[in-house]
């Protein structure tokens, strides 16, 4: 899809897209036109610029990002704090009786660096 093709979407285009996953595709293309994001730039921007980039085009959020850095991008190093199966993995491993908070996960998870996204 290239940002055109966005102007194109609403949601009796018989695609399938809700008028607020319009909104979130338009949010998007606005930020490859005016140049704030390229697939170049994605590619280049190191893991936090990138993480910063990506959650503020509205209707992305960290999830989304962790798991397009891991799976699209191959990042070695993301730890996907709020992603439950990770979360439930790492109580399971460390015996943790409750689930751990993304703080925590950080702490615990620390010396799986720098690659976290292997043991995610």
């Amino acid at each position: 899809m290239t940002p055109a093709d966005s102007e194109q979407c609403n949601e009796h285009d018989g695609a399938g897209v809700s008028a607020r996953k319009a909104g979130y595709l338009h949010d998007l293309s606005d930020k490859f036109s005016t140049g704030f994001l390229s697939d170049t730039s994605i590619v280049t921007m190191d893991d936090e610029t990138l993480f910063q980039s990506l959650t503020s085009v509205k209707g992305i959020g960290p999830w989304s990002v962790h798991m397009f850095m891991i799976f699209s991008l191959h990042r070695p190093d993301v730890l996907p704090v709020g992603d439950l199966g990770v979360r439930k993995g790492v109580q399971s491993l460390y015996g943790l009786k409750e689930l751990p908070k993304p703080l925590q996960m950080e702490q615990i998870c620390e010396k799986w660096r720098p690659f976290r996204s292997v043991g995610s």
